[in-house]
């Protein structure tokens, strides 16, 4: 089974996401999903997210093109993909 993996936001749901997923979806057989935690989002962008994490993870939960839903690491990333073990990490659109 090829894994594909992808992180983001995801804080306003929109087409694009879902473009994004049917791709993603393309390269794989099971798609996983990182959702950025608050904290690192406000680092990276300057601002919360409008909806807070458990919000967007929930949602995502319910697309079945998405396998797996987790929420990121507030610390190091790269645990996450050893933990994972992707075959694809799937970056933009």
């Amino acid at each position: 089974m090829k894994t594909v993996l992808l992180f983001g936001t995801f804080d306003i749901l929109h087409v694009g996401h879902l473009n994004v997923f049917k791709q993603a979806r393309k390269l794989g057989d099971r798609v996983v999903v990182i959702v950025g935690r608050d904290s690192n989002i406000k680092k990276v962008k300057g601002q919360a997210p409008l909806n807070p994490e458990k919000d967007r993870l929930e949602l995502l939960k319910h697309l079945d093109l998405i396998d797996e839903v987790r929420l990121g690491s507030k610390d190091n990333v790269y645990g996450l993909i050893k933990i994972i073990k992707p075959d694809v990490i799937a970056l933009g659109y």
